[in-house]
């Protein structure tokens, strides 16, 4: 399972498909039959006109048959808003047939004929591949068209598909460039992209402070996406100051705009007490159910932990595992984790050490240091998993470098026997430290071996005798009688 570093960009349906903006009413006034005699004498405005007023219905009993008419009269004198409006009623079926093959050829022409709306709307159909082939490419040189023409949305998509690269090349000075773009035009997604490429120095200079910024600008325009980045800037003190109460302010915001990211955020300061509010675990239950009925993996993770231990909502460990599940499939590794650990136990599920195993390797793949570690020991005794010691050692390696002192241990330990691992004194002595580092009495006691013998390291009787009393003072009795003997 890979965790992203930064959050992608996600444009909601309102944005990738928002309605196009209505053309100029007819003038007041204006003759329906007058208008049919210029349109008939190949006036592609006129036909235009005269089929607005049908579709709205103004003057004259509302009949989208007859609109759709005039419309396609329009449309065949190249007229690119007729092409345009006629396409969205074959794309939805209003006084004609719902017709995609027709509604993209229309796009098309639409889009030939220079309107911005056409080639995007066009282009998020091949870029969507919903109903048709999935064309990328093609889908890019539409967004392209779009955004040349001052359609802010094929910008920004565009810029999302230079951002992850694929069909386009990644290039994510490109996709800044289209952000600003797109903001510049006042799109709040825009804003709020360029905003998450500056705090990531991803194709900008990384500015926190301009993050910030772009983040106000998109939240202030209604996106309630910056709003949870904003907030997320406050409670960090990224970039502005750190603050709590402004951080759960945005949040709240966010959350109430369908960030439901922003829900799980909001429920962690009411759970620890931050923000300005008091401590209160029942309406951090509350948000953090909001945020897993939305799909925000936290707030299952989160909403798992309470119900496991009957914080601020009935005990149920079946519900937990239930939880730990959604967690898990939605994103958060430690989900995974905690989830293999019910199944390894059997608490309120039979004992399931393959699937624990399984659950274990997708939190350590999701960079879950005690999953990684886990998954070692069940290489090494064979437990839901056939013996490996190759693949336990590479997990021992990951869990050392991540942080795990007792993996560090192990790790020395083969070093020293040269069972599974290459017999190297120097590299067991290193591991060693580590795991005497980080509280390891064992590790202690192996590494002063080392040092009193010369094995790997200069021998060194003071130094010897300092770590068997650490590692007596640890709790390894081997220590104390070292000690003791001196």
């Amino acid at each position: 399972m890979r965790r992203l570093g930064l959050v992608l960009l996600t444009l909601a349906p309102s944005i990738l498909f928002a309605q196009t903006p209505p053309a100029e009413s007819p003038a007041p006034g204006s003759d329906p039959v007058a208008l049919k005699k210029s349109c008939d004498k190949g006036s592609a405005v006129d036909c235009m006109t005269l089929a607005q007023i049908h579709q709205r219905g103004e003057g004259i009993p509302k009949d989208l048959p007859k609109a759709a008419s005039f419309f396609k009269k329009g449309c065949d004198l190249n007229h690119a808003p007729a092409c345009l409006e006629l396409a969205l009623m074959h794309e939805t079926g209003q006084g004609v047939s719902k017709d995609l093959p027709k509604t993209m050829t229309l796009f098309q022409k639409a889009c030939d004929a220079g309107s911005g709306e056409g080639c995007v709307r066009l282009g998020l159909i091949y870029h969507e591949g919903k109903a048709v082939t999935k064309d990328l490419g093609h889908a890019a040189a539409l967004l392209k068209q779009a955004c040349d023409l001052g359609i802010a949305r094929g910008c920004i998509v565009l810029g999302t598909m230079h951002r992850e690269g694929g069909a386009v090349a990644k290039d994510p000075a490109k996709a800044g460039e289209l952000f600003g773009k797109a903001c510049d035009a006042g799109e709040a997604a825009g804003c709020g992209a360029l905003g998450q490429l500056h705090r990531a120095g991803e194709g900008v200079a990384k500015d926190a402070a301009k993050a910030a910024a772009f983040f106000g600008r998109a939240c202030e325009k209604g996106s309630a996406t910056a709003c949870y980045d904003l907030g997320l800037a406050h409670d960090r003190g990224e970039g502005v100051a750190k603050d709590a109460a402004r951080a759960a302010a945005q949040f709240d915001k966010a959350c109430e705009g369908g960030e439901f990211r922003a829900c799980y955020a909001l429920g962690l300061l009411a759970r620890d007490g931050r923000g300005g509010q008091p401590r209160d675990v029942a309406r951090a239950v509350g948000l953090f159910k909001k945020a897993c009925d939305g799909k925000a993996a936290g707030g299952c993770y989160e909403l798992a932990i309470h119900s496991a231990a009957g914080r601020g909502v009935t005990k149920n460990v079946a519900d937990a595992s239930t939880l730990y599940r959604q967690a898990c499939t939605l994103g958060e590794p430690k989900g995974c984790l905690n989830l293999g650990l019910i199944y390894t136990g059997g608490q309120g599920v039979n004992p399931d050490v393959v699937r624990a195993a399984g659950l274990f390797k997708e939190a350590c793949d999701g960079n879950v240091i005690d999953a990684c570690s886990r998954l070692g020991a069940m290489y090494e005794k064979s437990e839901g998993v056939g013996w490996d010691m190759k693949q336990a050692l590479a997990l021992y390696r990951k869990a050392c470098a991540g942080g795990s002192a007792v993996d560090c241990f192990n790790l020395g330990k083969h070093h020293r026997r040269g069972d599974y691992a290459e017999r190297d004194n120097q590299q067991a002595a290193q591991r060693f430290q580590q795991g005497c580092d980080g509280g390891i009495a064992q590790s202690c006691f192996e590494l002063a071996t080392l040092y009193e013998t010369g094995q790997g390291v200069t021998r060194n009787m003071e130094r010897a005798i300092a770590l068997y009393r650490q590692a007596c003072s640890a709790g390894d009795t081997r220590g104390c009688s070292k000690v003791k003997m001196r």
